[in-house]
């Protein structure tokens, strides 16, 4: 993902779409992960601290999302920001103000860069078009709503995570190129250097990645996560674990143990990506 990040000019658009993909996953696990920790130390300490994430990828719209999302900053947000604006008590056009003017304060927290002014402005009119036809919106199947709330929400960490606003836009440009990369750069790529490396190419991977089987192993290992999303959607993992007899509660424990060994072989020490913010 950084090599398509910090060389816009020089990559694929199919690059970017799967850069894109990929950076949703990183920072919820990245941010989600930490705050797990934070809590499970703060509880070992006597502290009960609450979620700061719950299933966000899950939502059925960006009002949800950001419900469950970054739960302790939208909280803050919505208590001394929008209420003391408003809030809802007010006529649509009056409320979609305050929701904008309250994802802007949202993106300026994050930096002082437009960039992050844009992700926040971004989210904003997600959530006022949202209002403004919530009742078409709950017509559409519920799945088809999940997936497009993550492919806009996907959209606008281009914002977040590009260096600055000439690149953002770059990338987003670059989308445009996939049809075109997918019927005649790849079988022209194929041609010279074999499926292997023409995919290897096309989606900017590094060199361990070892072309379509690599892309596939990469999702692969998201799966057991994202399984364990649904299996707990409705009742926390902790809940179902101590519900669960002695010898299930310790295989279970050995499982996720196991999973956390697997990978270690793989990772590279990299610091947390919110501790920028």
């Amino acid at each position: 993902m950084n090599s398509v990040y910090s060389s816009p000019l020089q990559i694929y658009g199919c690059a970017v779409l799967l850069a894109t993909l990929f950076y949703s996953f990183q920072i919820y696990f990245d941010f989600s992960g930490y705050s797990d920790m934070a809590i499970g130390i703060s509880r070992f300490l006597g502290f009960d601290i609450g979620k700061n994430f719950d299933h966000p990828y899950l939502s059925k719209g960006c009002s949800e999302f950001w419900r469950k999302w970054h739960v302790s900053l939208s909280s803050w947000l919505r208590d001394y920001i929008y209420i003391p604006l408003g809030g809802s008590r007010c006529s649509l056009p009056r409320v979609c103000l305050n929701l904008m003017l309250t994802f802007l304060a949202s993106g300026i927290w994050h930096g002082a860069l437009f960039s992050f002014v844009i992700w926040g402005a971004l989210h904003g009119l997600y959530v006022c078009l949202e209002r403004i036809f919530r009742k078409r919106l709950e017509k559409i199947p519920s799945l088809l709503r999940i997936f497009g709330t993550f492919l806009l929400v996907s959209f606008a960490w281009i914002f977040f995570r590009a260096e600055n606003v000439h690149d953002s836009f770059m990338l987003i440009k670059k989308l445009f190129y996939i049809p075109y990369e997918i019927f005649r750069t790849f079988p022209a790529l194929t041609a010279s250097f074999g499926i292997k490396e023409s995919v290897r190419q096309l989606f900017a991977l590094s060199d361990e990645v070892k072309g379509l089987t690599g892309i596939i192993f990469i999702f692969l290992k998201i799966l057991p996560i994202a399984a364990i999303e649904l299996f707990t959607y409705k009742k926390s993992g902790l809940e179902i674990i101590r519900s669960q007899k002695t010898a299930v509660r310790w295989f279970l424990y050995s499982v996720f143990v196991l999973f956390v060994l697997l990978n270690i072989p793989q990772s590279r020490s990299t610091s947390f990506l919110y501790f920028n913010f």
